[in-house]
């Protein structure tokens, strides 16, 4: 039986932020979803009730503006989710323990990301898809209130850190981190192509056996 803990996270600039409130907002929208009827079961926070998350950051840009005289980049990572969950065979497990691990959870994100600047405004509980799954939503600003993306992300030690610390606050509930790449070494099969030559043939053969594999860490 599977018990791997799991999380991903996405970065959105400004202009990805409505998407943020269209799949937590309006749930019915969703097809296909396997617990609909558990809706009534979705829990939701928001540091600022009534504000969508574009309204939440066109305010800090603004603030950013007045206080330090700088515009914000349109191009700017903004805003970070990090999606929280784990194996589907350990949800009747978890559920038993909801609350802490929701707490767990919301304490990771502060201590991972709020320690370092980063404002967790919102995040969502949602008990109506195939597993129960945690969004949490942060402010990517820095110790000096910047928007700054690579703060967080810049750096492929960082994300794997990430990937271990969760799986360190998973630990009470029995859940474990999955095999990172560094430790599979995998590599990518070489493709089948078509070539009018055998020498070229071979040259691509040879290629393709030493293209090292572009993946990410397991959860």
């Amino acid at each position: 039986m599977n018990n791997f803990c799991v999380m991903r996270f996405q970065k959105y600039q400004k202009n990805g932020c409505p998407k943020i409130d269209r799949h937590n907002n309006n749930r019915e929208h969703l097809s296909g979803r396997k617990n609909a009827d558990r809706q009534n079961e979705n829990m939701t926070f928001r540091k600022y009730p009534g504000k969508t998350t574009l309204q939440i950051v066109n305010d800090k840009i603004a603030e950013i503006k007045e206080r330090t005289g700088k515009t914000t980049a349109k191009n700017r990572v903004v805003v970070a989710e990090f999606v929280l969950t784990f194996s589907p065979e350990q949800t009747e497990n978890i559920m038993k323990q909801k609350d802490e691990w929701i707490k767990s959870n919301l304490q990771w994100v502060e201590k991972e990301f709020g320690s370092k600047g980063a404002e967790l405004f919102r995040w969502d509980l949602h008990m109506d898809e195939t597993t129960p799954h945690i969004h949490a939503f942060v402010l990517t600003t820095d110790e000096k209130g910047m928007f700054n993306g690579t703060h967080f992300f810049a750096k492929k030690k960082m994300l794997e850190g990430y990937q271990t610390t969760y799986a360190e606050a998973m630990k009470p509930y029995g859940l474990i981190r999955g095999v990172s790449k560094e430790q599979t070494k995998a590599k990518r099969r070489p493709s089948v192509r078509l070539c009018d030559h055998a020498g070229d043939c071979r040259r691509t053969a040879k290629r393709a056996r030493h293209r090292p594999r572009q993946a990410q860490d397991r959860p």
